[in-house]
C-alpha cells in the first residue's frame, strides 16, 4: 500500500459525472420534489507504513458526504479515511491501511483496529464486510493491478506483461474471470463482478473469505492503476451496491 505523501495517480468525485471509475454506474435520484438527505458520516483511523492516521476533520469529512433519496440514506452511511470513502450499512465499524502499493478501506459491523490486521496472523473477514482497495501501478502495488487485469481487463495485458518482464512467474497471473464468477458489466475500464456463495473468485481475492453468501464486487482501472471494492452484506443491502459503486470516493 502507497505510503502517504506519495500522492496517489487518481482522485474520484462523489458523483459519477466525468468520473473515470464510476462513470457507468447507475444514476441513484430523489423522488420528483425530495431534494435529498444527507447520509450519516463516519471518519475512519487510518495505520500503515509511516504510523497512524488520525479520523479526517469534520471540513473534511464534509466535502466528500453525499446526498441520497431519503429512504436510501437512513439505511447507510458514508465511511471516509484520509484517502477512501465508501457507503455501507450504519452502525458498521472502519478502519484504513496504507503502504508502498496504495491503500485500503475496511468497513465491518464489528469495531476494527490495527492489531486485526498486522502481525504474524491478520485478522481473516469470515463475516459481512466491505474492502475498497486502490492499488498504485507506478510502485509495488503494480502486481495487484497485473491480477486484476489478468482476470477482469484482456486489453490491458501489457501490465500483465510487464511484471512478467521483470520476473514475476506467469503462473502468479492466470487470465480470465474465476469459473463460477459472474460477470455482470464490463467495459474498457469497469467490470461488475458476482462471486458466488462458497466459491473463490474476485470476490475473495482481498481479506474477505468465502463463506455461505455471496460477494459483489466491482474492479476499475485508470492508467496504471486499480481500484477494487468487494461488498458481502445483508440480503436487505444487495440493491445497493450501485449506489455504493456511483458514490466511490478517494483522493492523493
Amino acid at each position: 500500500m502507497k505510503a502517504r505523501g506519495c500522492g496517489l495517480l487518481f482522485v474520484l468525485a462523489v458523483t459519477c459525472a466525468g468520473n473515470a471509475w464510476c462513470e457507468s454506474a447507475p444514476a441513484v435520484k430523489a423522488p420528483q420534489g425530495e431534494k435529498g438527505q444527507k447520509v450519516t458520516v463516519v471518519g475512519c483511523p487510518s495505520d500503515g507504513q509511516t504510523g497512524p492516521v488520525a479520523v479526517p476533520d469534520a471540513a473534511e469529512l464534509a466535502k466528500w458526504t453525499p446526498k441520497l433519496p431519503q429512504a436510501t440514506a437512513q439505511k447507510l452511511a458514508y465511511y471516509r479515511s484520509a484517502d477512501i470513502g465508501v457507503l455501507a450499512p450504519r452502525g458498521w465499524h472502519c478502519f484504513g491501511l496504507y503502504g508502498s502499493n496504495g491503500s485500503m478501506l475496511i468497513v465491518a459491523p464489528e469495531a476494527l483496529d490495527a492489531n486485526d490486521f498486522f502481525g504474524a496472523a491478520p485478522r481473516p473477514l469470515t463475516g459481512p464486510a466491505v474492502q475498497v482497495a486502490i492499488s498504485d501501478g507506478d510502485t509495488s502495488g503494480r502486481f495487484e493491478v497485473a491480477r486484476i487485469a489478468a482476470r477482469l481487463f484482456p486489453k490491458r495485458m501489457d501490465l500483465v506483461q510487464a511484471v512478467i518482464d521483470e520476473g514475476a512467474p506467469a503462473s502468479d497471473y492466470p487470465t480470465g474471470p474465476f469459473a463460477g464468477d459472474i460477470i455482470k458489466h464490463r467495459d474498457g475500464k469497469k467490470v461488475v463482478f458476482e462471486t458466488p456463495a462458497d466459491r473463490e473468485g474476485m470476490g475473495t481475492m482481498s481479506r474477505l473469505q468465502k463463506n455461505a453468501a455471496p460477494i459483489d464486487g466491482v474492479a476499475m482501472l485508470a492508467g496504471d492503476n486499480a481500484l477494487m471494492m468487494v461488498a458481502r452484506v445483508p440480503k436487505e443491502f444487495r440493491r445497493f451496491f450501485p449506489v455504493m459503486v456511483g458514490h466511490l470516493s478517494a483522493r492523493p
